[in-house]
């Protein structure tokens, strides 16, 4: 009877400790999704207002194209720099997992295991390699970043054929004072 007991007892810290770390990941995740934006915003936005404002006073329809590429090339470069400061930090954050999992197994089995983690070059093969939700995380900054320049680019061409002021298609783009930015489009998708 009492192994049953000491058994339970040791899922349940275990259940105890995946439900703390899970909440723990979730914040973390809040706070890498809140760093992404943060640097999308201050690294690529004041590029493509600097390319837009220095282009749309004489854009016309047929020249628009080619702000459009400088628009797309300005954004997969921001993706590029923020794809590869995510892979740090993932590549960071799984070596951690491995460590907290393996305290986690040490500290809450009443028997003493070695506990054997993934080496780094394992770990670093399956944060890079391995698809989340069926695509590949390269995949999902080259899509995130061809769907923001895409946002941007019908903003521009609605100003263009609207006959809107530069003002106007930036803060569509950007967001409004009054709502901190987060209602421009590249706050939002």
């Amino acid at each position: 009877m009492a192994p049953a007991t000491k058994t339970r007892n040791v899922n349940t810290r275990l259940r105890d400790h995946a439900i703390r770390h899970g909440l723990l990941l979730h914040e973390y995740s809040t706070g890498e999704v809140h760093r992404m934006v943060r640097f999308l915003n201050t690294q690529v936005e004041p590029d493509l207002v600097r390319k837009i404002a220095n282009s749309y006073d004489d854009l016309e329809v047929a020249r628009a194209q080619a702000v459009q590429g400088g628009v797309r090339k300005i954004v997969a470069a921001g993706y590029d720099r923020l794809h590869g400061r995510f892979d740090a930090d993932m590549l960071d954050l799984a070596d951690a997992e491995a460590d907290i999992q393996r305290a986690a197994l040490r500290g809450t089995l009443p028997v003493d295991l070695d506990v054997v983690t993934p080496s780094v070059p394992t770990l670093r093969e399956m944060v890079r390699n391995r698809p989340i939700d069926g695509k590949f995380v390269k995949d999902m900054f080259d899509q995130m970043s061809a769907a923001t320049a895409n946002r941007v680019n019908q903003q521009i061409m609605i100003g263009v054929t609207g006959g809107e002021t530069l003002d106007q298609v930036i803060t569509r783009i950007r967001g409004t004072r009054a709502k901190h930015f987060s209602d421009g489009v590249l706050n939002t998708g």
